[in-house]
């Protein structure tokens, strides 16, 4: 069993002692379709070239006037059911992530009703019944009314490093937002960010001796494939030499002293997890972009670019009260969003992992956090992470220095050799955490299953048909987090099980044409490499709804947690409730 450092074994003896004091996970239920083929489109919005999409990272932001929208980010998003990218109306080249709104306070457009908590909407979806033909639980849900140009189509997010006049970034397939907030400012300051993932990678200037920034260093045996599987400009992925069955010169052709033809390999930081297991492909050093939204064109980011090995994946929360050096417990600390009075101490928290899926449990956790940033018309904010080292006396410890961070501990059942921090899943996939007063404790889902062809592409990633969305609970941000509870079995799609079932929200398999449990089959070519034959349909993408988290009093003191989550087969977002008891 590996240990990074002494300040590790104190974070494990904060765990609590007794089984009563985790949450239990009681029970969870598909409400309604949000996006896809079964949802229903908002009042006027039938025919704006938008079919389905994934993802669906959602924050509360008010208007001028302070009425609260929820505004919710997807991913790549498809115009038809063959997976078309560009309806009409002219959209940016490369670009296809998109985001709506759902009204939470009148008036609300289109004359339908506000949904502020999760029993607005739950009397919502239960007022309107299922289509003929449909599954019982597709009943309308909440219209998202999504973002629309001047010819009435659907608006991609543009993304521009720098203001408006800086460069506008390629946000193609597999390039996506990964997380939101809004910073609860007030006037000039106030601001919607976003977090974007775009498969850029941070590489090494040509030596002898080749070098990096921001503290990581160059490895020669990593370059980038032009090779993926969605080929378009700057769409890579890391690679190895001789890796990729020797059909890439990108990576079989290092050169001392010239490189790749323009770089010397990628930058890669020796203290992560993926690199301390020997898997190199996870050390490599991403680029994600931090922006914030411009006020009058909401869907326009300007960004600055985070090179980053630990936080690939991230998911951001905002705290309304956090200082360093509180100890655990501190009643100074105030968990829940900024509620509009300026405390000097709103912070974003943050948490992420190497990768999407690793091998051998290597998709560690980390945790950081950045003082809250004002909105800023060019993307120069300040962000400025201080990631967490461990705990020490009871007191966590952080550092400015990446290098510097350590995972979280995850309790475990599993037996050695998987160590005290590490995940005791491969297909970690994308990650949401909030926290949850009612609970009096952090909620983490994640988890669900992919094709291979997404998952490092190396065949050692431990795949589960079926995979299930997992949950973790922790008293403090940084953990101890709790082992895993079920919260949404996919089931057994050989079978037609669990969701695989007759009246499941997967497809239970279709090669090309419709085979069984599915609408028309999408996409209609069944030509993505890698991906099984039969198809089959699995969860990714869980993604929380803050303000519609609800506690209840009644038959017993539970919390009803409502969530976001992403089918692939069919391709589309489903609105979730998990029942939880303190």
């Amino acid at each position: 069993m590996r240990f990074r450092s002494l300040s590790l074994l104190a974070s494990l003896a904060l765990w609590p002692a007794t089984a009563s004091a985790t949450p239990t996970v009681l029970g969870t239920v598909v409400r309604a379709p949000l996006v896809g083929q079964l949802a229903t489109p908002a009042p006027g919005q039938q025919n704006i070239g938008f079919y389905g999409t994934d993802l669906g990272y959602s924050m509360v932001v008010p208007d001028a006037a302070g009425n609260k929208q929820l505004r919710i980010v997807f991913g790549d998003t498809w115009a038809t059911a063959q997976g078309a990218i560009t309806p009409a109306g002219g959209v940016p080249l490369g670009s296809d992530d998109t985001q709506g709104s759902i009204c939470m306070t009148s008036p609300c457009p289109g004359g339908v009703h506000p949904l502020p908590t999760g029993d607005a909407v739950d009397a919502f979806v239960n007022g309107g019944a299922a289509a003929s033909g449909r599954p019982s639980w597709a009943h309308p849900g909440p219209p998202i009314f999504m973002q629309t140009n001047t010819s009435g189509m659907v608006d991609p997010i543009q993304v521009y490093r720098g203001g408006v006049n800086g460069t506008l970034l390629n946000m193609g397939p597999l390039h996506t937002p990964v997380s939101v907030f809004f910073n609860g400012l007030a006037g000039a300051n106030a601001g919607a960010f976003g977090l974007f993932l775009r498969s850029d990678y941070l590489k090494a200037t040509i030596g002898p001796p080749s070098a990096c920034t921001g503290g990581f260093f160059s490895d020669p045996d990593l370059g980038i494939s032009s090779a993926s599987l969605f080929v378009a400009t700057d769409s890579w992925a890391p690679c190895v030499n001789g890796f990729g069955g020797g059909t890439d010169p990108s990576c079989l052709a290092f050169i001392p002293g010239v490189g790749y033809g323009g770089y010397g390999g990628l930058c890669v930081d020796a203290t992560s997890s993926g690199y301390l297991a020997q898997n190199h492909l996870l050390a490599a050093t991403n680029i994600l972009q931090v922006g914030n939204a411009d006020p009058q064109v909401p869907n326009r980011y300007y960004t600055q670019d985070w090179p980053t090995t630990k936080f690939m994946n991230p998911v951001a929360r905002t705290v309304n009260n956090f200082a360093p050096g509180r100890p655990n417990g501190s009643a100074l600390n105030d968990f829940g969003p900024p509620d509009g009075t300026t405390t000097g101490s709103e912070k974003v928290f943050l948490w992420g992992r190497p990768a999407f899926s690793a091998p051998n449990g290597t998709a560690e956790l980390y945790f950081a956090y950045v003082d809250m940033p004002s909105y800023s018309a060019t993307g120069t904010f300040a962000w400025a992470p201080h990631y967490y080292t461990g705990t020490v006396n009871n007191v966590p410890q952080f550092s400015s220095d990446q290098g510097a961070a350590v995972p979280v501990p995850l309790a475990s059942t599993a037996v050695p050799p998987l160590g005290p921090t590490q995940d005791t899943i491969d297909l970690v996939q994308q990650t949401s955490i909030s926290w949850i007063p009612s609970l009096s404790s952090w909620v983490m889902f994640y988890g669900g299953d992919d094709w291979p062809q997404f998952s490092n592409g190396n065949g050692t990633v431990q795949h589960k048909p079926g995979g299930a969305i997992v949950a973790r609970f922790a008293p403090q941000p940084w953990g101890p987090w709790s082992p895993t509870q079920v919260v949404l079995e996919g089931g057994d799609p050989s079978k037609g099980s669990g969701q695989y079932g007759n009246n499941g929200i997967l497809y239970s398999g279709f090669s090309g044409v419709c085979a069984s449990n599915c609408a028309p089959a999408e996409p209609s070519t069944g030509a993505i490499p890698g991906a099984p034959s039969p198809y089959y349909g699995f969860l990714y993408g869980a993604a929380i709804v803050e303000p519609w988290t609800m506690a209840r009093t009644s038959p017993q003191t539970e919390t009803d947690i409502y969530w976001a989550v992403s089918t692939f087969a069919p391709y589309g977002v489903d609105l979730i409730r998990t029942t939880i008891k303190p």
